[in-house]
């Protein structure tokens, strides 16, 4: 008798304890949401697609989801929100291109688009493109090309050389410089024409 009372003791442990922890599940929803939506090639454009994916990937660690957040996640608004925000702060971490769309439309909705003409003097391909635009008066602009926009390909596919004449739009964007650790001002290409 107390040899069975210990192999069942030992058996509870030993699914006791292969249940994740809350960081390592939310990571894990975060890592199969993320591969999710790149096997499937999707641009996420909407809260909606978004929420899809995060509901069909939470379902998937459904049990071990209701362990960490109760039985009703996905009828209590509250609790569903906070495991959305939790998943977003991981997949930021994992696939932060996912959230493109969003940072690129709150970043335009509230910002003046300024333009200038000139020629361009220099293109550094590093983390980000960068290039510097230089105006008939002589006065030089430098510029980062973060987002994918309707003429970015004159950019990444290297059909604008040095001393092209370009119009440039742009906003300007406060944006931390990891290097001299401050936030700094730089010059957010938003739409580019060659003249």
């Amino acid at each position: 008798m107390i040899k069975y009372l210990f192999v069942f003791l030992l058996l509870c442990t030993t699914v006791s304890a292969q249940k994740l922890s809350k960081i390592e599940l939310l990571s894990a929803i975060a890592t199969d949401i993320c591969k999710d939506i790149a096997d499937n090639k999707v641009e996420v454009k909407s809260e909606q697609i978004l929420g899809l994916y995060m509901i069909k990937n939470v379902n998937k660690h459904k049990e071990e989801v209701e362990h960490h957040f109760g039985k009703d996640f996905l009828i209590k608004e509250d609790a569903f929100e906070s495991i959305s925000e939790e998943l977003g702060m991981y997949m930021g971490m994992t696939c932060p291109e996912v959230f493109e769309h969003f940072w690129m439309e709150e970043a335009t909705e509230n910002v003046e688009i300024k333009t200038i003409e000139g020629s361009l003097t220099n293109i550094r391909k590093e983390q980000f493109l960068s290039f510097t635009v230089q105006e008939n008066s002589g006065k030089k602009h430098d510029f980062i090309l973060l987002y994918d926009f309707e003429t970015a390909y004159l950019l990444t596919d290297s059909l604008l050389k040095i001393k092209d004449k370009v119009e440039i739009s742009y906003y300007v964007s406060e944006i931390y410089d990891a290097k001299i650790g401050k936030f700094v001002n730089y010059n957010i290409v938003s739409y580019i024409e060659a003249k």
